[in-house]
């Protein structure tokens, strides 16, 4: 799965310094759209995304997108702030 992160959450304490919440991602940041939000996607994801892709336009099935590999929930939006 991507990595979301935002330089308000430490991961080492497991907390969100700008909510003060002892959870990251934090669920506050996450409900509010926080702007400093960033979804990374790994070289492997490429990859992998590029291989489901290929299979999918042979199969002739809807092709895959970045959306796919977010949660489900929040895949629109966590699209747009894909940095790599």
């Amino acid at each position: 799965m991507p990595e979301i992160d935002s330089p308000h959450w430490d991961w080492i304490l497991g907390v969100c310094k700008k909510h003060g919440l002892p959870q990251v991602p934090c669920p506050e940041c996450m409900a509010t759209r926080d702007s400093d939000i960033e979804v990374t996607i790994s070289s492997k994801e490429k990859e992998i995304l590029e291989n489901m892709q290929a299979f999918a336009a042979i199969n002739e099935e809807p092709i895959p997108t970045v959306k796919d590999l977010l949660p489900a929930d929040q895949a629109d939006w966590l699209a747009t702030r894909v940095v790599s």
